[in-house]
């Protein structure tokens, strides 16, 4: 048994006018590199979260890969957001 959780999952769903990108799972370290990594060629996205939260400098970095990007970000209603979306507000 592995004596570190399990990264979070972060997918991209392209259409023709925006991606989706899901993220999901527990925020651990490195993930806002590989979220950096993924979004990199994408120019219109929707982020949707879905996260108990986890590092925060994962959190973090991927709130600023967000705003530099200039993505839009969602919480639907039956899914939660315990991380560092609270510290990314929009101006």
């Amino acid at each position: 048994m592995s004596r570190y959780a399990q990264a979070a999952k972060i997918d991209l769903v392209p259409s023709k006018d925006l991606t989706l990108i899901t993220v999901e799972g527990e925020l651990q370290y490195g993930d806002g590199d590989i979220f950096k990594q993924k979004v990199f060629l994408v120019e219109e996205a929707l982020v949707l979260f879905n996260s108990v939260g986890g590092n925060l400098i994962a959190g973090i970095e991927i709130g600023k890969a967000i705003r530099l990007k200039v993505f839009d970000t969602v919480v639907p209603d039956e899914m939660l957001c315990a991380s560092a979306c609270a510290l990314q507000p929009r101006t």
